[in-house]
């Protein structure tokens, strides 16, 4: 159950920070900003990207839900392997989050077709 409240909560989040309103009105306001050039641009660029917001969509969903949590077959300390999942989740969701996009264009494409 943990791990589909993971994928969808790492989804949802990576197109919230990607295509909502709210993000864009943030995007806007930073662009118009004049301190920190290359901060402002590396964040405004990493919140118009799918598989960027889907790294850190993926370490927060994983760091609030843990699907695996008991799992942990590294011969380390479990703080270890914690922040190891977490960089896990992040890959992970950097997939899904471009895969979940990819799937929205597809059924917005497929919706205009049939109502034509």
């Amino acid at each position: 159950m943990y791990f589909l409240l993971y994928i969808l909560a790492s989804i949802g989040l990576a197109h919230i920070l990607v295509d909502s309103h709210l993000s864009g009105k943030f995007k806007e306001w930073m662009s118009k900003r004049k301190w920190f050039p290359r901060t402002r641009k590396f964040l405004i660029q990493g919140l118009s990207c799918y598989q960027c917001s889907g790294v850190w969509a993926g370490g927060l969903s994983g760091f609030l839900f843990d699907p695996v949590a008991d799992i942990c077959w590294l011969p380390i300390p479990d703080f270890c392997c914690f922040i190891i999942r977490i960089i896990a989740y992040g890959f992970a969701a950097s997939f899904l989050s471009v895969l979940g996009a990819v799937t929205i264009q597809y059924l917005n494409i497929i919706s205009e077709i049939t109502e034509k």
